[in-house]
């Protein structure tokens, strides 16, 4: 049988503050690493901000030293070390620089999430890791989701901000606009032909043609958002069962059934003279939906004849899309 993977967390020398002052919800979380269910990913800067902090006279009336110094000390027994990076190796990417540690601890652990109370370290976003709320983290202790994960809800606008750091926000966008084309056509408010917009150039025909069963095959569905490049111009989007909210996972899915992979395509042949795509996707388009992504063999060349031909007639069709638009 195989061993289930603990979620590591780096926790933020704030929360074991809350536990030591007797939150309910900060104690959950320490005793769920105490008991091995969770990982605590700390360093030693990590716990000499805690024993600066818990060290200040103005908490004595809620705990002894001695309490802080044993939370210390459960902390080096059950968690995980991981060196220290020197201050100048720190990602500049929070607004108080002290914090940056934090996303190093997490960058070296290969850790998603950090745990914190900071309101500033939860609007900075970076590729690497994610920030989330100590309510957010004692979701990873519900039951496990039929994927093979827990999920953890989400704001709509905080996934957005980590799509930007990404730096992936024009195939995001791209998607989204997918999934509104898809549901105005289902309403009837769209023709079916302007799936064209978003067909790679070549591939209009089977897009239109397929259209009732591509609807049907993605009806009730969401999107995963973390893109799989298979080549620089050639990415994968997984379409998975809606789940009926925004939600992260605490870990890689083991028991991910019923996918729908969406390849997509970088087009450069679809942009205008100056560089422009008047959709504001950045040439991203679809070029099919099956039950895997598409190797780059398998996808036309910008000077295969076929491609060369729809390409020159999109062009025309979104230029006069921009002049509508202008």
């Amino acid at each position: 049988m195989l061993a289930v993977p603990r979620t590591s967390l780096v926790i933020d020398a704030n929360i074991y503050l809350s536990s030591l002052m007797k939150s309910e919800q900060a104690n959950q979380l320490l005793e769920a690493c105490i008991e091995g269910t969770l990982v605590a990913i700390y360093s030693q800067h990590l716990l000499g901000e805690l024993e600066d902090v818990y060290s200040r006279d103005k908490f004595r009336k809620w705990f002894t030293l001695e309490e802080g110094a044993a939370l210390v000390a459960a902390i080096k027994l059950v968690g995980t070390e991981v060196p220290d990076r020197l201050p100048g190796d720190w990602p500049l990417v929070c607004k108080d620089a002290d914090d940056n540690y934090l996303f190093a601890l997490a960058e070296d652990s290969d850790t998603k999430f950090i745990v914190t109370g900071d309101k500033e370290v939860l609007k900075t976003f970076v590729p690497w890791a994610i920030p989330i709320t100590l309510k957010q983290s004692l979701e990873i202790l519900e039951d496990e989701h039929e994927w093979g994960t827990h999920l953890i809800g989400e704001d709509i606008d905080r996934v957005w901000k980590s799509i930007q750091a990404a730096g992936n926000e024009e195939i995001f966008l791209a998607v989204e606009l997918f999934s509104e084309f898809v549901h105005k056509i289902q309403a009837k408010t769209l023709s079916k032909k302007a799936m064209q917009l978003l067909a790679v150039p070549g591939t209009e025909k089977g897009w239109e043609n397929g259209i009732d069963d591509i609807l049907g095959w993605v009806d009730g569905r969401g999107f995963g958002t973390r893109p799989e490049f298979i080549s620089p111009d050639l990415v994968g989007i997984k379409l998975l069962p809606d789940v009926g909210r925004v939600v992260l996972v605490s870990e890689s899915p083991r028991e991910l059934r019923d996918i729908l992979c969406l390849t997509m395509e970088r087009c450069a042949d679809l942009l205008l003279a100056d560089g422009s795509d008047p959709l504001g996707i950045g040439g991203w388009r679809m070029h099919s939906i099956g039950d895997r992504f598409l190797s780059p063999s398998a996808v036309r060349p910008p000077n295969d004849p076929v491609r060369r031909r729809a390409a020159k007639k999109a062009r025309k069709r979104l230029a006069e899309l921009a002049r509508r638009n202008s």
